[in-house]
């Protein structure tokens, strides 16, 4: 609820166009994660808003700089696409990207929406760490869970859902409120 708020707060002071009424003013805001390499060619994950969204285009608001010309990714519940920064502009706080969408998405099946009860379970040093989790979409090539406490990037876990065991590794853990959002990716 809170990072709701903060994001209509910043909305409030970020340049729009005349006669635009922005996402947060609808009550209407959509998180969305932007990945991009880093230096160390690692990637970099952020959380950033999503405050447009077409076929072609989308504009965001981002904590980050990213350079334009920058090739990124960026995940809502919907898809992965690889988008390229158009523009920016440094508004209160961050960034409001322009991205032109490239068409090219980074997931072979389609998300399944869901909101199931699962077990998450890993490794830490010598310690078995479980986690009670809710699935919030699944695919045949991963899940994405929501879960009370951070689980290391890179690591391997299994999923109990359903009855059944699916063994994976983390490939992002991002802080929501007082949640966390994990992405698997089943081996």
């Amino acid at each position: 609820m809170q990072l709701n708020w903060i994001s209509a707060v910043r909305n409030l002071f970020s340049p729009q166009p005349r006669g635009a009424q922005s996402n947060a003013a609808k009550g209407n805001v959509t998180i969305a994660v932007l990945s991009m390499p880093s230096w160390a060619g690692r990637r970099v994950r952020h959380q950033v808003q999503l405050i447009d969204r077409q076929e072609d285009q989308a504009t965001v608001w981002s904590p980050e700089y990213v350079d334009v010309g920058e090739s990124v990714w960026i995940e809502d519940g919907e898809r992965a696409v690889k988008c390229n920064v158009k523009a920016y502009v440094a508004t209160g706080g961050g960034y409001r990207l322009k991205l032109s969408i490239g068409g090219k998405t980074r997931r072979s099946d389609e998300r399944t929406p869901c909101n199931t009860p699962g077990d998450l379970e890993w490794v830490d040093g010598l310690t078995r760490v479980r986690c009670p989790v809710r699935v919030t979409d699944l695919t045949a090539n991963g899940a994405q869970v929501m879960l009370s406490r951070p689980v290391p990037e890179f690591r391997s876990v299994r999923l109990q859902i359903h009855g059944r065991a699916e063994v994976g590794t983390t490939r992002y853990c991002l802080r929501i409120g007082t949640s966390y959002l994990a992405g698997i990716e089943f081996v």
